[in-house]
């Protein structure tokens, strides 16, 4: 029976960094990171689980569309060229081939002063 992962990493509050774009002023790169679940959530016997990161825009329509993350890596993902002055939902799924954990984990990255 194929099972998709049992949940999603944990994410603390504050558990994210930025730094400013190296190409322009008005981007950032921002690191996102969690604690790893544990092996037996995974529900896989191969090299099949990832972590996979997003960040939530809304539609015209009101739909959510999810944008992957640049770079995804054990315990953290980075997101190349956010804009300084949007804040961002940050979703996070735990994954394996049978699919996405039911549940994310999410962190809000606010905007910075303007």
């Amino acid at each position: 029976m194929s099972i998709s992962p049992k949940r999603p990493p944990k994410i603390d509050i504050g558990s994210y960094e930025y730094v400013l774009s190296s190409v322009n002023d008005f981007t950032r790169d921002v690191i996102v990171y969690w604690q790893n679940i544990q092996e037996n959530e995974k529900h896989t016997t191969d090299d099949s689980f990832e972590y996979r990161a997003y960040y939530t825009a809304i539609a015209n329509n009101n739909t959510i569309i999810l944008h992957p993350s640049n770079k995804t890596f054990a315990n953290h993902a980075t997101f190349v060229g956010l804009e300084l002055y949007i804040g961002y939902n940050i979703r996070v799924y735990s994954a394996n081939k049978d699919g996405l954990s039911t549940e994310y984990a999410s962190i809000y990255i606010p905007s910075l002063p303007g």
